[in-house]
């Protein structure tokens, strides 16, 4: 989850089908699935798992910066 940067809120028709795209740091993936309401979920799920991840990364850089200082190499990432 943490090579993901952001994951469409609407549906995208790529080659006549609804897709979920999600952005990556090196390019785009492309989720597809036959059932329309299926792949609704999936994209809600993505999305909350994202953000539950991105808060739990975002905590622990805090924790280091204070365990290690501010200036820890390790945990320095912008969300």
């Amino acid at each position: 989850m943490d090579q993901i940067e952001e994951i469409n809120t609407d549906l995208i028709q790529v080659k006549n089908e609804q897709c979920i795209v999600l952005r990556t740091r090196d390019g785009k993936v492309v989720l597809t699935n036959p059932d329309e309401i299926g792949l609704k979920e999936w994209s809600a799920s993505l999305r909350s798992t994202l953000k539950c991840s991105h808060e739990l990364l975002s905590s622990l850089a805090k924790k280091a910066g204070k365990i290690y200082g501010k200036n820890a190499i390790f945990f320095q990432k912008k969300w």
